[in-house]
């Protein structure tokens, strides 16, 4: 029973570790590498919702979150899909998702702020 409770503890432990040491993996992966697996990617995910829009009969048919996840996912696949591309061309010295997200961390801090009753 204690063996397996410690085995519990640590194993969100180990996801973490595989995590970081993946991230650190896609970080020494040169710029243009990166941008041909996010332009492959991005298209991947674009068709694959393309199919499911298809296989569940059009947007009239959906929910509404059902269609705010769907568009969400289409923006960032599209999203990765531009940079991917622009970034293949290797005239590029620096990766514009690290732009996109240090944006995202800013207006995470700032609805951050605005939920704890700062204003803005």
């Amino acid at each position: 029973m204690i063996t397996a409770l410690v085995l519990l503890a640590l194993a969100p432990l180990a996801l973490l570790a595989d995590l970081v040491r993946d991230w650190r993996r896609w970080r020494a992966v040169p710029l243009v590498q990166k941008s041909h697996t996010r332009a492959g990617v991005g298209a991947f995910v674009l068709v694959a919702l393309a199919i499911y829009i298809v296989k569940r009969g059009g947007f009239s048919s959906m929910v509404d979150v059902e269609l705010y996840g769907i568009a969400g996912a289409a923006a960032f696949a599209a999203l990765w899909l531009v940079v991917g591309i622009a970034g293949s061309q290797g005239s590029l010295r620096y990766d514009p998702m690290q732009i996109f997200w240090l944006g995202v961390l800013g207006i995470g801090a700032l609805a951050l702020l605005s939920v704890k009753g700062w204003p803005l």
